[in-house]
């Protein structure tokens, strides 16, 4: 019998995913030489992040507190937070890509970027790519799909709030954002949301995975990039990628239909490692979905829309993460 791996089952796992050191730093990436940075994977060059790119910049982007309002489950009226990572120069006379970046099970909006007054390795990380020219200036969100954090939240209950969460998406979060910073919407309207969907990825670790499949199956009308980390679909059930691939792969690729949408209106990035706890739940998810015609598996994002990267030995923390994002975020807004 095949043996599934669970998230809510390795609760412990999830809390060490939640948990970063003040400096950003974790045991679980072990020091790199440069001969060592370079990790070529299949047809995808994957590159570990510079020791001298986990350091603070000067005049580097800065991070937002920002607060929008929404509505819980309930429908009762609720205030909440996100961090942004405004990039140095930022203007708003400009146009500026973006991504809506979300954490894993335990977390909450600072554990992935960290706060103005802490920032994590991942966001000196992303100043460096800007200022080096790997990366264009670009917006990045750091949301939370707990309506007042984790405390007391039992485990059962956090796939049904990344699903939940994509109304809150929709409706509230991105046109509080967009309405606030400058964008390629040239409003918040429903119309310009979605004429603007090319400049906007959705990415997620762990539980935040399973919340980047959600809004793939639900929110295709404003997001064409997709990068799901080591988290699978769990709209038919719970690790439904492991238990059911191929029924999940064919929702997924209804949806794009449901949705009015075809293969060239989207691409998904999805990644792992090979000895992460969500690898045995993923793969098989992957497997299916690239059986699919409307699934084209491949890097070349005119003729292709599904990539899997595997990345040998890597673990489920936040730290590997910080190291897939270095890497996704020049795939889809490199300069």
């Amino acid at each position: 019998m095949k043996k599934y791996i669970t998230y809510l089952g390795l609760l412990t796992a999830l809390i060490f995913t939640s948990c970063k050191t003040s400096d950003g730093s974790s045991e679980a990436i072990t020091e790199n030489t440069s001969e060592e940075n370079e990790v070529v994977n299949t047809e995808f060059q994957f590159n570990r992040i510079p020791e001298e790119e986990k350091t603070a910049i000067e005049n580097g982007a800065m991070l937002q507190l920002f607060s929008y309002s929404t509505k819980d489950a309930a429908g009762n009226e609720i205030e909440k937070e996100a961090h942004v990572y405004v990039p140095a120069g930022y203007d708003d006379a400009k146009q500026y890509d973006i991504a809506y970046v979300m954490h894993g099970g335990g977390g909450d909006n600072s554990i992935l970027i960290g706060t103005p007054e802490n920032p994590t390795l991942l966001k000196y990380a992303i100043d460096h790519q800007i200022e080096n020219g790997a990366l264009e200036p670009m917006l990045l969100v750091f949301p939370s799909f707990y309506p007042n954090g984790p405390d007391g939240v039992e485990m059962d209950q956090v796939g049904e709030l990344t699903h939940q969460f994509q109304t809150e998406l929709k409706n509230d979060l991105i046109p509080a954002v967009e309405s606030t910073y400058s964008t390629y919407a040239n409003s918040t309207s429903a119309t310009d949301l979605t004429a603007s969907r090319d400049h906007r990825l959705f990415t997620g670790f762990s539980m935040g995975s399973v919340t980047t499949w959600y809004a793939f199956a639900e929110n295709l009308d404003y997001f064409k990039y997709f990068a799901p980390v080591s988290g699978d679909c769990w709209s038919l059930q719970m690790m439904g990628g492991a238990k059911q691939p191929d029924e999940t792969a064919k929702y997924l690729g209804d949806a794009v239909e449901q949705q009015n949408y075809s293969a060239e209106d989207f691409y998904v990035f999805a990644a792992t490692g090979t000895k992460d706890i969500a690898y045995e739940n993923l793969s098989p998810q992957i497997a299916s979905m690239r059986n699919l015609e409307v699934f084209n598996y491949g890097l070349d994002r005119e003729e292709n829309n599904l990539y899997y990267l595997e990345i040998e030995d890597a673990v489920h923390t936040n730290e590997w993460y910080f190291e897939y994002v270095y890497n996704i975020l020049p795939f889809f807004f490199g300069k």
